[in-house]
């Protein structure tokens, strides 16, 4: 059966799907200031060489694509695109300056140990530091070169198309104020590591610790999309294909990638593996390269795949000290493993931090460069359907491996849907739902193996249906042996597959309540208590650094709240009020109007007993009501935390006769939570623990209940904490070691 992989740019995680994980320096004693001052010295000047070469590369392609420049003219070549020489002089300061900076020094006890292929040709061994600026000037100006033939190409000029013109220059400038700012930001932080001790990379190797380089992307990203959408992408010549959401996405993970490559030989120089030089046939002739690592080429001896389990709150693993959990923290009261993990959704507070599927799986294909054995920074190409997690449109129990796309083979020419996880069950205020998270485009982004830092893009579809009862939001799978082995020995209960077989795809700890059990894509919910229509849409970029933002700022408008401001509203031209957004600007770029307040249920700030005011911070990001209300809850029935979730008013609410079940008695109580007025939350980078987070907006169902409880439309914020893998291109069986390598 064919797997198809298709990359698209996209935008993400009802609970969140983030994935994985800088080259590692040598262990040493920590730099002297004078072995400081040369490396600040290299960096410095090696940034300068890179910001010129990229500006030169740019200019002459911008002159050519304008007739000003013959069109024999190879902008991707020095000689041809430098004829006033402002590379190779910034090149000489660079040599210049590593010589006086770096005298008396030697190489080697500064991680300077060779010069890597084909730059070896140039610099055979490295003996001082004019050797070493030399190896620099090599691999920086023929990745600026390969960078600048990847981002645009060489193609016939001028432009007979003014939109392909300005496509094509915007391009250029776009990529250029990223690759500056990724080096800026990576050198100013492993300067400022090593002067606190640091002596290797991999703090700041894929770095974006001050959020700066997302945000010139973010910018970057709108202006190609306005600046290209009208461009013939096939005459533009950029990156490889005519897709623009592809187009978008290559446009900077190559420059991030070239950046990061020109980051590393700053501070670490061995010999090897480097950059390659290829021939590549323009339309003009041909033109020769140079791409760090393979370029675009996947290195063997790196991962191609990635794997994260994304943990509850509580996990499956029991304890009684830290050393017997694999990933969290050991609760000694629950006697089990507790995770960062957390998921708060509504502007009520009633649905805050809720429970989660426990081990859901998800694995992705990575294209990883390197080089070997240290690979560093890799792109999301999209889904791997090898957990099974694709099911045939209108046939959950067909599995299927070609995502996003008809699968003739599988699915008799049927859509094959990917899901992330088994239904999730969520009971809040004594309504329960069921949510079944559908990806309605592949995931992208990018991923650091050894670091950690990653982030992530995904569209989903959340269909929410009515829940079964209090203790049973969705039907879940009982008696299978072992959940996520492709051997269906559970069965279903209720739903639609009520009876059949199941394999369980992971356990909630709470539901059905008391204790648990597992939750499968074999036994989805009953499709006539679906009160979502196609799905609602969440849009979330999932990052292990600072999540966006959202903060009030629009007028909840229904008296008396007029004079409150709240977080989320939905765009007033979609008539399925499933679009939820933050500004006017998120609307008017789908083109359905303005963001407003005033869909099913008039939402607030929060539901704290002083109107809408008086959400105390407790740090972290988390709120409370600082003058209540306060929540009463039954103590017999407990979430896996040992927190209530069966609201009561006194104790009759708690008996058999009222809720089905014997809940204990009215004695819990809690104070309501609430969202701060800039509601943000905060990753963690690890290459085996990481923790993903996101915050985003939830448009309403068509249940007034559900809307009501939960405070719909309205922000959220979910915290993933995982457990992730990646594993080695040469064999899928052997696992790669995050910041060591291995791979054979």
């Amino acid at each position: 059966m064919a797997r198809s992989v298709k990359v698209a740019r996209a935008a993400v995680l009802f609970c969140g799907a983030f994935l994985f994980l800088a080259h590692a320096g040598i262990a040493q004693a920590q730099f002297s200031p004078a072995e400081l001052s040369c490396r600040e010295s290299l960096s410095k000047n090696g940034l300068k060489l890179a910001t010129t070469a990229s500006k030169t590369f740019t200019s002459c392609h911008k002159k050519r694509a304008t007739g000003a420049l013959s069109p024999s003219v190879d902008c991707n070549d020095k000689v041809d695109a430098d004829p006033k020489g402002k590379i190779d002089k910034a090149a000489g300061k660079l040599v210049d300056q590593a010589a006086a900076a770096c005298a008396g020094l030697t190489p080697s006890d500064l991680l300077y140990t060779g010069c890597p292929s084909p730059c070896g040709a140039t610099v055979p061994s490295i003996g001082d530091f004019t050797d070493v600026a030399t190896c620099i000037q090599c691999v920086v100006e023929g990745t600026a070169a390969s960078l600048s033939g990847n981002e645009q190409g060489s193609p016939l000029t001028p432009f007979a198309d003014a939109a392909d013109r300005k496509c094509h220059g915007t391009i250029g400038k776009q990529y250029g104020k990223h690759l500056k700012t990724v080096l800026k930001e990576r050198t100013r932080c492993q300067n400022d590591e090593e002067e606190l001790g640091a002596t290797d990379t991999i703090l700041c190797g894929g770095s974006d610790l001050r959020g700066k380089i997302a945000k010139v992307v973010q910018k970057g990203e709108t202006k190609i999309g306005k600046d290209c959408g009208s461009a013939n992408l096939s005459n533009v010549q950029s990156c490889t294909d005519i897709s623009l959401n592809f187009l978008k996405l290559c446009v900077f993970n190559s420059s991030d990638n070239a950046g990061e490559s020109m980051f590393q030989s700053y501070y670490n120089l061995m010999p090897g593996g480097g950059p390659t030089t290829t021939t590549t046939s323009m339309p003009t002739g041909s033109t020769t390269t140079t791409t760090m690592g393979g370029g675009g080429v996947q290195d063997p001896q790196c991962p191609s795949i990635g794997e994260l389990a994304v943990l509850a709150a509580v996990t499956e693993e029991t304890c009684t000290t830290n050393v017997d959990c694999t990933v969290g923290t050991c609760n000694p009261t629950l006697g089990s493993c507790v995770t960062t993990t957390r998921l708060d959704t509504g502007w009520t507070g009633i649905s805050h931090n809720s429970d989660v599927n426990n081990n859901v799986v998800t694995r992705a294909n990575l294209l990883c460069p390197g080089p070997a054995p240290v690979c560093g920074q890799c792109t999301v190409l999209g889904l791997d359907p090898s957990t099974d997690i694709c099911r045939c449109d209108g046939d959950n129990r067909t599995i299927c491996d070609e995502p996003f796309q008809p699968d003739a083979d599988d699915c008799g020419g049927a859509t094959c849907n990917c899901y992330f996880g088994p239904p999730l069950p969520l009971s809040a205020g004594n309504t329960p739902a069921c949510a079944l998270n559908r990806f309605s485009a592949d995931v992208s982004g990018t991923a650091n193996v050894d670091t950690g830092l990653g982030k992530i893009s995904t569209n989903l579809r959340a269909q929410v249906f009515l829940g079964i009862n209090l203790i049973t939001p969705c039907p879940y799978c009982t008696g299978d042996i072992t959940p996520q082995d492709g051997v269906r020995d559970g069965t279903c209960v209720q739903g639609n597959n009520n009876g059949e077989t199941c394999d369980a795809g992971a356990v909630n700890l709470t539901f059905p309540a008391p204790g648990g059990d597992g939750h499968s894509l074999d036994c989805f919910p009953d499709s006539g208590k679906n009160v979502s229509g196609t799905g609602l849409k969440i849009d979330i970029t999932q990052t292990t650094g600072t999540a966006d933002t959202i903060s009030v700022g629009l007028v909840c408008g229904f008296p008396p709240f007029v004079e409150y401001e709240c977080h989320c509203g939905i765009c007033s031209g979609d008539p399925t009020k499933a679009t939820a957004c933050v500004t006017n600007g998120d609307c008017a770029a789908l083109s359905l109007g303005d963001c407003v307040t005033n869909g099913n249920g008039a939402p607030l700030p929060n539901q704290c007993s002083n109107s809408g005011a008086g959400c105390l911070d407790l740090g972290g990001n988390q709120g409370e009501c600082d003058l209540g209300p306060s929540d009463k809850f039954c103590d017999g029935v407990l979430r896996a935390s040992g927190a209530g979730f069966i609201a009561c008013n006194n104790n009759v609410d708690c008996e058999p006769g009222t809720i089905g079940i014997d809940a204990g008695f009215c004695v819990l109580s809690t104070v309501r939570s609430c969202f701060l007025d800039t509601v943000t939350a905060q990753g963690v980078a690890d290459p085996s623990q990481p923790i993903g987070a996101a915050t985003f907006c939830i448009p309403p169902t068509s249940n007034g209940g559900i809307n009501t409880v939960a405070g719909l439309p309205g922000p959220a914020r979910i915290i993933n904490q995982g457990s992730s893998k990646t594993f080695c291109d040469s064999n899928p069986l052997v696992q790669y070691t995050p910041g060591v390598g291995g791979c054979p």
